[in-house]
């Protein structure tokens, strides 16, 4: 079967398990949020890492979210049609200072001292 993607901008990808293993490299087409990849001999499951060198050396980091394995039709072969989430700080990182005294404050600079909320919100 012909591969559909050879007519579009594939790239080199890199992917790696959660352990930071090399998994395998493969080409793949980004879309906005997604990664299509026509190679399905290696399973590709949620989870696993994905990098991405652009021309400027610099890397982008992904998570996968979803691996959704189509299965090809006629001259369309098999495909992973995977879901990533860009590698960013996570907000479960953040401690989280709620605080709550029944006042309004107004303005833009407004700051809490964390001394008088207590051991509440650890």
């Amino acid at each position: 079967m012909r591969d559909f993607l050879q007519n579009f901008p594939t790239e080199k990808v890199d992917i790696y398990d959660k352990d930071g293993n090399k998994v395998t490299e493969v080409n793949g087409l980004f879309g906005k949020t997604n990664l299509t990849i026509t190679d399905t001999s290696i399973p590709l499951l949620e989870e696993q890492i994905v990098l991405r060198t652009l021309p400027n050396g610099s890397v982008e980091k992904y998570e996968i979210s979803e691996s959704k394995y189509v299965r090809g039709h006629g001259s369309i072969p098999d495909f992973y049609k995977l879901t990533l989430v860009k590698y960013n700080v996570r907000l479960k990182d953040f401690k989280n200072y709620i605080y709550n005294d029944n006042s309004i404050y107004i303005g833009d600079n407004n700051k809490i001292d964390k001394s008088i909320l207590g051991n509440n919100n650890k």
